[in-house]
């Protein structure tokens, strides 16, 4: 076989001949200055194609990471959310369980009054008289006009009752004082002589038979006195908050006298 003329054997030792030239011209030396000058050419090209490399290997490794942390941040995200259900879980139950401290302090408080705990599991807000509904009912002993009352104070009465459930209405009238439609009270027909300030707190009187003794209805916001009238009257702010009450005691051991009796 021939290339361009040349027989193969021919090729072979020329090459030889070639490569023997070069090693002994680089041994003396006399190729170096070549040898730099293609390095000065060379040198730029690898350098371009090596920083390419490690730009391509610097961009995997960027969307690598980027995932890796959109990762662990949605994991993040979901431990948080769990916490937060957490935490709210626990507030809940603190919340409740300093509702119940109080209830069992006014309980040791009043020794007289014996009570059964009720949840409050529904609202009428559109009664006038600001209605809730309790989960105890005539099987648990209760009765229509049985004080219902908080740590707070007095929450009202037993209006009607049912087998496993109750409906309970604030208070529209205890003695003197009066109801609003706007949820406040009025304290009514108070002698002149008789000196009320704000700030002062209310009780029951026990007159009338309605309600224990004792029980707290509220404070005294504002006084209302004219020379011309014969009696003066006061605001009266609530001390339960109607709109807000959770767990509620019902006095199971007040007969209310009949309302004609009053």
């Amino acid at each position: 076989m021939q290339r361009l003329g040349i027989p193969t054997s021919r090729l072979l030792l020329i090459f030889v001949l070639l490569s023997a030239s070069l090693l002994f011209l680089d041994s003396l030396r006399v190729l170096q200055p070549a040898k730099d000058a293609l390095s000065r050419i060379t040198l730029p090209l690898m350098q371009l194609f090596s920083g390419f490399g490690e730009g391509v290997a610097s961009w995997g490794r960027y969307f690598q990471s980027l995932e890796q942390l959109q990762e662990e941040n949605r994991a993040l995200q979901a431990l948080v959310e769990q916490l937060t259900i957490e935490n709210v879980g626990l507030r809940e139950a603190a919340i409740e369980n300093e509702e119940l401290r109080r209830l069992l302090e006014f309980k040791a408080a009043h020794p007289e009054f014996e009570t059964i705990a009720a949840i409050v599991v529904g609202r009428e807000p559109s009664s006038l008289f600001q209605d809730i509904v309790i989960d105890r009912g005539r099987e648990d002993g209760l009765q229509p006009g049985m004080p219902v009352v908080t740590e707070r104070g007095l929450v009202g009465q037993v209006v009607e009752v049912y087998a496993n459930s109750a409906r309970v209405q604030k208070s529209r009238a205890t003695g003197a004082v009066q109801g609003t439609p706007q949820g406040g009270l009025v304290m009514q027909f108070i002698p002149q002589e008789v000196q009320v300030e704000m700030g002062d707190i209310l009780l029951t009187a026990g007159l009338g038979g309605r309600f224990p003794r004792g029980l707290v209805i509220g404070q005294i916001t504002e006084v209302r006195r004219s020379d011309v009238e014969v009696f003066q009257e006061a605001e009266v702010r609530p001390s339960v908050d109607f709109n807000r009450l959770e767990i509620v005691l019902v006095i199971v051991n007040f007969a209310p006298m009949p309302t004609g009796m009053e």
